[in-house]
């Protein structure tokens, strides 16, 4: 009677052991596999933020040093006050990006920060010495003015450049060095992940399934990026030009409409200067929410550069265009943001031309973007549309050229 029992029991225990063993090597390996692509998704997010940002920022500041000594040389040479004024505000701006490209160095460089504050201390003193020459030029002294630009200016200028070099260079290195790094861990968790799946393969199913799904998910979310723009997450300038090319291929083939609109944010500059740049990213958001909702699926919306959209219309004619244009504007200058810094109420231009057998989707851009010119020329707040003889910016408009929202 007790071996009957005991000789009955032993399959259910066997099976029960087999079951739990079964389960346990399933947690396992889920846990692994969970943990190992988790790894491989914190060094791809690593690797695509920015491992270069550094020495990027350090090459922008060179180009900004750049724009701010051709900018003081021509306030030295300027005839006009007019002329003064203009070239002081543009030197003004290249230097808020100057200190921005310059913070972003001093906070993620990693060599000798010796020669980040020789940098920074050259840019304070040149930034006195460009108030000095600024106030002989409106003095009526561009002598002077021309004599500090090239002179203390010109060694100053020389400085910066010299120790940018080696930040950008010591910079882009260890940039380097970071991402044979991160592609050697990423082999090597694949590389386990891989080992692993071999020595259970019939027991992990379930976890394969879900590795699978987490990888494609990652996967979609970088290909994603690849494709939008990462603030609005509107079409970015690359792929736009993929797929209008393709439509406009089309259109050339088979006939038909196409309509393309240039948008732009009046005065965003001022936004950006008077409530901050995160404030102006909100600002960006929100327009593109407002142009998803008043244009069709099928057309194609992309963030151009800036505050400047370009949208696609296929099969869609001027006056079309022109009515999708006025009711985005309407509803943008209806819709006051809310940001932290307060409501902020803003305004778009924009541009609309239709195809006329042009080249191109860059030559019915162009287009659009010349009319884009003539409504903000006109006042701003309002769209304007191409028409033959609008191709000249100093044209008279005329009321079939151009109308007012």
């Amino acid at each position: 009677m007790f071996d009957r029992v005991s000789s009955s029991r032993k399959p259910l225990a066997i099976l029960a052991g087999g079951y739990i063993a079964k389960v346990v090597a399933i947690a396992a390996f889920g846990y692994f596999a969970s943990t190992q692509m988790y790894q491989l998704h914190e060094i791809t997010e690593q690797l695509y933020e920015h491992p270069f940002a550094v020495s990027n920022a350090a090459a922008e500041l060179k180009s900004d040093a750049a724009q701010i000594r051709i900018r003081m040389l021509q306030i030295a040479m300027a005839k006009t006050p007019g002329e003064i004024d203009e070239y002081a505000r543009e030197v003004e701006s290249a230097n808020l990006d100057a200190k921005q490209r310059l913070a972003m160095i001093k906070q993620g460089f990693l060599g000798d920060m010796r020669q980040v504050e020789e940098i920074e201390q050259a840019m304070q003193t040149w930034e006195t010495l460009r108030t000095g020459i600024l106030l002989d030029a409106r003095n009526g002294h561009p002598a002077e003015a021309r004599s500090l630009v090239l002179g203390p200016g010109t060694a100053l200028y020389g400085r910066i450049q010299e120790r940018l070099v080696y930040v950008s260079t010591y910079a882009h290195r260890r940039a380097e060095a970071f991402v044979r790094e991160a592609n050697y861990k990423a082999d090597f968790a694949a590389n386990n992940l891989l080992w692993l799946t071999g020595m259970i393969v019939a027991m992990v199913v379930l976890g394969a399934v879900y590795v699978f799904g987490l990888f494609y998910r990652h996967s979609s979310t970088l290909e994603s990026e690849a494709h939008t723009d990462s603030l609005t997450g509107l079409l970015n300038r690359h792929q736009f030009h993929v797929l209008a090319e393709h439509e406009f291929r089309r259109i050339e083939r088979y006939g038909g409409e196409l309509s393309v609109l240039v948008l732009d944010i009046d005065y965003f500059k001022q936004i950006n200067d008077r409530y901050g740049h995160a404030a102006g990213d909100v600002v960006l958001r929100a327009c593109s929410d407002i142009m998803r909702r008043h244009v069709r699926s099928s057309d194609l919306i992309c963030r151009w550069g800036g505050e400047e959209f370009v949208v696609l219309l296929p099969q869609m004619d001027m006056d079309g265009a022109y009515e999708i244009a006025r009711r985005i504007s309407q509803y943008t200058a209806a819709a006051p943001v809310e940001t932290d810094g307060g409501k902020i109420a803003y305004t778009l231009s924009g541009g609309v031309a239709e195809y006329n057998g042009q080249a191109d989707i860059s030559d019915l851009i162009d287009l659009a973007d010349i009319a884009l010119y003539r409504a903000k020329k006109g006042g701003r707040n309002r769209v304007a549309v191409f028409t033959p003889g609008l191709n000249m910016p100093e044209a008279d408009s005329s009321p079939d050229s151009e109308q007012s929202v």
